[in-house]
């Protein structure tokens, strides 16, 4: 993760302003809340405008997307992003990894 800041700071400085953004991280043990926000600070300063977080804890082995938790997390998340893309215009329809949403 340090060695994918250090070399952000140099690429993305602004290059990502007037983007939207979404950060996600699984973890498996701890500390995935903490990289999240870490990742949240860089695109912040990068410029971009965050629309959601998705910060998952992964217990091994399974199948993320077999999460109902996760899924309408993710749901949840990429209709906002969609919303703040649109600039509250008019709807579109999201689809999902596992169908309509």
């Amino acid at each position: 993760m340090k060695t994918i800041i250090d070399l952000a700071h140099f690429v993305m400085e602004q290059s990502l302003y007037g983007k939207y953004a979404i950060s996600v991280t699984t973890y498996e043990n701890y500390g995935g809340r903490d990289c999240a926000k870490v990742l949240n600070k860089l695109l912040t300063y990068s410029g971009a405008t965050l629309c959601g977080t998705i910060a998952f804890r992964k217990k091994v082995p399974s199948n993320l997307l077999e999460k109902p938790r996760l899924t309408k997390k993710i749901q949840k998340t990429a209709n906002r992003f969609r919303d703040q893309m649109l600039g509250g215009g008019e709807a579109m329809e999201f689809i999902g990894m596992k169908g309509s949403v």
